[in-house]
């Protein structure tokens, strides 16, 4: 999701598409909130707690407008997107799923 102002969350989103409108686009989805991500202490495969900057909501239909959107990664297999979001190795942070999708990691942001 594109950032309109310093100190806005970074939001990421992992679902399915429902539908397209002229001004948003309709998910099936997960939703992931985070600032600065912290990974001391972290060990690969452990869930991902608050305190480490991440924040997750539950799964629901989400309209996201057209302008909020900077990029889009379209996933050609079926994911669970209901899985934890775990550690992976070097400060990154997947889904605990087969594909490990990614979410994000310590490299991608330093406010």
């Amino acid at each position: 999701m594109r950032r309109f102002f310093d100190g806005q969350f970074k939001h990421v989103y992992i679902g399915k598409v429902i539908s397209e409108t002229p001004s948003c686009l309709i998910l099936f989805a997960r939703s992931f909130h985070f600032r600065k991500i912290l990974s001391n202490g972290s060990v690969t495969g452990q869930k991902v707690s608050e305190s480490s900057g991440l924040s997750t909501e539950a799964i629901c239909e989400r309209a996201i407008p057209w302008a909020s959107i900077e990029f889009a990664q379209i996933i050609d297999e079926p994911i669970n997107f209901e899985a934890a979001a775990v550690w992976a190795p070097c400060g990154k942070i997947v889904l605990d799923n087969k594909q490990k999708t990614y979410i994000t990691s310590t490299h991608d942001h330093g406010e």
